[in-house]
């Protein structure tokens, strides 16, 4: 089953959104990508990043680098470690 959009006349761009739509139908199973991997980069993204920020900015303030009572500041950059990619963007 195949789910084709079209928003323009354009014959070029048909065959890219109806690869678009096919990669978007097939999933994560049939592409390959292993569940691990997944899992891997989930557990990177959530658990060690936030957790090494904390010991990167907790360092940074006890060097001296980041004034300990800006307390402000600090909340900002453990912030950064804490959210997702697109979130970091936009701050």
């Amino acid at each position: 089953m195949h789910i084709i959009v079209q928003p323009f006349h354009n014959k070029k761009k048909t065959a890219s959104y109806e690869w678009f739509c096919v990669c978007v139908l097939t999933g994560i199973k049939a592409s390959g990508i292993q569940p691990r991997i997944v899992m891997s980069i989930v557990a990177v993204r959530f658990i060690i990043l936030p957790v090494l920020g904390i010991f990167i900015v907790r360092g940074v303030v006890d060097l001296g680098l980041v004034p300990s009572d800006d307390k402000l500041l600090v909340f900002i950059l453990l912030l950064q470690y804490s959210l997702p990619p697109a979130m970091n963007i936009g701050m």
